[in-house]
């Protein structure tokens, strides 16, 4: 299915696809579509959205994917967003974020905004294994009443970061304003410590929180290479 959804994807990218109209599409419960495009956004998130262990999902193109308030999309599988897309809450409402449940997420030049969790990760929580990567992503002004207001990464869990990603201007009234690190965060590096390319691999700035307003290392590893994390 990974094969069939990415495949799709790249495919919509190569023609260049931009749709005359866009339809409001309103979602909630598990999805069952394999893949997202402009032609159904925004896609608003009424109820908490499921993509599940055994499913592959893509989101293709500059999507809107808007929250309603404390709405969250709860990541088991995989989910894949390339071409620029954007999560955020709805309208003046605050949505719940991203929660990768031990499922594997791969962002390109997304943005995550507007996002007010209880609890941790803000604006992504990554928890029970899972895996996310981020390439040229920006998270910005995401809010946590516990750990992580941009992200959270407990101790089983990886995000690696590329390319200019930058999170900014987020809050956790716990600790880690920008990023909480329990597991593994790498930032333009391999476990090598190699290089991925000239630019800044991340930028953290404009974050507060109890502790660590920037990023707030709690335990596991933390590898960045061309970072700047400031404020």
């Amino acid at each position: 299915m990974r094969a069939k959804s990415w495949a799709y994807a790249m495919a919509l990218l190569a023609v260049g696809i931009v749709p005359s109209a866009h339809a409001t599409t309103y979602v909630s419960g598990p999805v069952m579509e394999e893949t997202w495009d402009t032609n159904g956004d925004p896609y608003v998130i009424t109820g908490d959205v499921t993509i599940e262990s055994d499913d592959d999902f893509a989101i293709v193109g500059a999507v809107v994917v808007q929250f309603q308030e404390g709405e969250r999309l709860i990541v088991e599988g995989e989910l894949t967003a390339i071409g620029g897309a954007t999560f955020e809450g709805y309208g003046q409402e605050l949505g719940g974020g991203i929660l990768v449940d031990g499922g594997v997420v791969t962002l390109t030049s997304a943005t995550i905004r507007n996002m007010d969790v209880s609890g941790n990760g803000g604006g992504i929580n990554v928890i029970d294994g899972g895996a996310v990567t981020l390439t040229g992503c920006l998270i910005d002004d995401c809010e946590a009443s516990g750990k992580g207001g941009g992200i959270y990464i407990d101790g089983s869990s990886t995000v690696e970061m590329a390319d200019a990603c930058i999170v900014r201007d987020c809050y956790a009234s716990g600790d880690g304003g920008g990023i909480c690190v329990s597991g593994t965060l790498k930032a333009g590096c391999d476990g090598d410590i190699q290089e991925y390319n000239e630019e800044l691999s991340l930028t953290v700035y404009g974050n507060s929180g109890y502790d660590g307003g920037g990023l707030q290392v709690e335990g596991g590893t933390v590898q960045l290479y061309k970072c700047i994390v400031r404020d």
